[in-house]
């Protein structure tokens, strides 16, 4: 039935038209329009604005993963959309059973599977099927390379299909096929707004164009430049998506009336005129923009925020009318934690907090670290920094029942041990342990020799006191001593969380060394930290014994455990708190385009952070993808493509 293009300049009011389209169909609750956003920070934004006009009801909002589960709980087909954790799982599976030439020496390293995964998404974007990818390559390769990648990709793809699983790009592709199938299970929305897009990749434009054919009415807003200010650089994917899009439907192009520009239009001409010669004389920009040089990046957080709370503590501006943005959010979110909590600014930070820098997780894979030692570990500044951890109650290896006492008592005896790793010379292992430890208890046996003892630093035990430490000392190893070797996954994790306590404040059943409970006394705010930290821990947990158990069990060791663990961790990213609307919202450009605010930090604007700086997929390099492309016809795009002149 064709696409409606609404075609207007950055600030056009395109997202403003939306809103009001979404209103209007949906009054009366006759009819019920889509609104396909690409965020859920867009879904929220969407949501506040439908709010500021008064509410309505019957209108869905969803990104393009909730509309595809949409349609396929229609469906017959039941799919298991699987985590990045087990898509990662899945390709070490892969790579390790298959026989790799060209990749045998790097397969097993950790970053070998993520980079896999990111072709593979490229491949599925592009709805190129394996065989179709296998035979082109064959055509191509020299050394082995591309044919290996066809393997892995292939196998990957019937890996999915026998388990019944897809990952979030096949369902993309799995719901086109579905549609393709079974058209009469489209819902029945009276139309479909596409809004907030600058790009999208082949399978998600078949998609918009396999519903365009099912719906009375579906409609993509799109930027363009201001009229007489053509610049293809800087609208190089708007316009793809625009070509895309004209490629296989009918289009329609409406406008919009212009919406009132603010009073002296500053924005709008900086927009336009940035990589312009034809400015005759310098924008009169008054305190609208302001621009200040600092050293570091955390002079520029510090900088930012202080500007922001300013505003702030003045009444002009509420801290959800604010935002922190960069063109790379990585380098600074520690930072923007650390600073926001010193000024004591309420923030959301898109994406969260690296799960490896939070204290308690990071205490955990120290435990977990020297566990998989075993008994030829025991560094002794590793057992003096858990014993003396906040994060863990060590009153499994005492008698005292008084929690404070106890407490008092543990860290006193973390504080012998290590004047005993000093005076024994204690560098690492159990043996080193037990040889210090006999000498000083073997000076009861002396009665007390004074000669023995004048050389003993007066806080460090003998005798009996020695031989009691030594017992919990050895309660203490056999406690953090993990299963055998050649268990399965499942076996091990469920012996770190008895190990660790019950990871849920609901849950009462192993004590362990009461994680949960000790970071409760942390504080409020400390413990929101933690416990965000903590559950995203169990959620990797589950997924890890889950991909185990689907891809079949294979006896393992815990060291292999905790360092694929260790791996993971370092991807994945934690939420300290929901956004409320109520929070200076501090993320990348990207996932705040099309969102409004009253008064915004840019940072990370330094040469060498702005542009950014974009390398050559090493695997598959631009020759192999020229030539899939213009020979092939496959939609892939060069590694090397940029979209920095657009972030501007």
């Amino acid at each position: 039935m064709g696409i409606r293009v609404l075609n207007a300049v950055a600030r056009g009011g395109k997202t403003e038209w939306a809103v009001t389209q979404a209103r209007h169909r949906a009054a009366g609750l006759v009819k019920s329009p889509y609104v396909l956003l690409p965020s859920r920070t867009q879904v929220d934004d969407f949501k506040q604005r439908l709010a500021n006009q008064g509410g309505t009801m019957g209108v869905y909002l969803g990104t393009f993963q909730d509309i595809c589960r949409e349609i396929q709980d229609r469906s017959e087909i039941n799919l298991i959309v699987i985590s990045e954790t087990a898509q990662i799982k899945l390709l070490q599976s892969i790579v390790e059973n298959l026989s790799l030439n060209y990749f045998k020496k790097i397969k097993h390293k950790p970053g070998f599977s993520p980079t896999l995964l990111a072709i593979v998404r490229e491949l599925e974007a592009g709805m190129i099927e394996p065989d179709s990818f296998q035979a082109a390559v064959q055509e191509m390769d020299r050394d082995g390379r591309l044919r290996e990648l066809a393997l892995v990709y292939q196998e990957y793809r019937d890996r999915l299909l026998k388990f019944n699983w897809v990952d979030p790009t096949g369902l993309v592709w799995k719901t086109v096929d579905i549609l393709a199938d079974h058209p009469e299970i489209c819902p029945e929305w009276d139309s479909l707004i596409v809004d907030g897009f600058d790009d999208l990749s082949p399978v998600q434009a078949d998609l918009i164009n396999s519903l365009a054919r099912l719906l009375p009415d579906v409609t993509v807003t799109i930027t363009r430049a201001a009229e007489c200010s053509e610049r293809p650089l800087v609208h190089k994917r708007f316009n793809h998506l625009r070509a895309e899009l004209e490629e296989e439907q009918e289009i329609e192009f409406i406008t919009v009336e212009g919406k009132k520009k603010d009073e002296a239009g500053v924005f709008e001409k900086l927009e336009n005129f940035m990589f312009s010669n034809s400015l005759k004389e310098p924008l009169a920009a008054g305190d609208r923009i302001k621009m200040v040089a600092v050293p570091d990046r955390e002079g520029e957080v510090r900088t930012a925020f202080r500007w922001i709370n300013k505003l702030i503590s003045a009444g002009h501006v509420e801290p959800g009318q604010t935002a922190l943005i960069m063109r790379n959010l990585e380098p600074y979110r520690k930072l923007i934690n650390k600073v926001s909590r010193e000024y004591q600014l309420p923030v959301f930070i898109k994406g969260g907090l690296l799960l490896d820098e939070n204290p308690a997780v990071a205490a955990i894979l120290n435990l977990l670290d020297l566990a998989s030692t075993g008994k030829n570990g025991l560094i002794w500044h590793d057992v003096i920094s858990l014993w003396q951890s906040p994060y863990f109650d060590w009153s499994l290896l005492s008698t005292v029942n008084d929690q404070e006492k106890h407490r008092h008592l543990y860290l006193r005896e973390a504080k012998q041990l290590s004047e005993i790793a000093r005076w024994g010379s204690v560098i690492k292992g159990f043996d080193q342990w037990k040889e210090a430890f006999e000498r000083l208890i073997e000076i009861h046996a002396e009665n007390s020799n004074r000669t023995s003892r004048s050389s003993i630093p007066d806080q460090i035990p003998t005798g009996d006191s020695a031989e009691k430490l030594w017992k919990k000392f050895e309660s203490f190893v056999d406690l953090i001593t993990p299963p055998h070797d050649g268990l399965a996954v499942e076996e091990y994790l469920l012996w770190v969380e008895n190990l660790l306590g019950d990871l849920n404040a609901e849950e009462d059943r192993t004590r362990g060394l009461n994680l949960f409970r000790m970071a409760q006394e942390g504080g409020p705010d400390l413990f929101q930290r933690d416990c965000q930290a903590i559950k995203k821990l169990t959620e990797l947990f589950r997924d890890q014994i889950w991909s185990d158990l689907m891809l079949g069990f294979e006896p393992t060791t815990f060291k292999d455990v905790v360092g694929d663990l260790e791996t993971q961790i370092k991807r994945i990213s934690y939420q300290i708190s929901l956004e409320d609307g109520h929070q200076i919202v501090c993320a990348d450009c990207t996932e705040v385009r099309g969102i409004s605010f009253q008064a915004v930090a840019l940072i990370g604007m330094a040469e060498g952070e702005f542009p950014g700086t974009i390398k050559e997929d090493p695997f598959l390099r631009n020759e192999d993808r020229s030539n899939l492309k213009e020979t092939f016809g496959f939609p892939i795009r060069l590694s090397t493509e940029s979209a920095e002149a657009e972030f501007f």
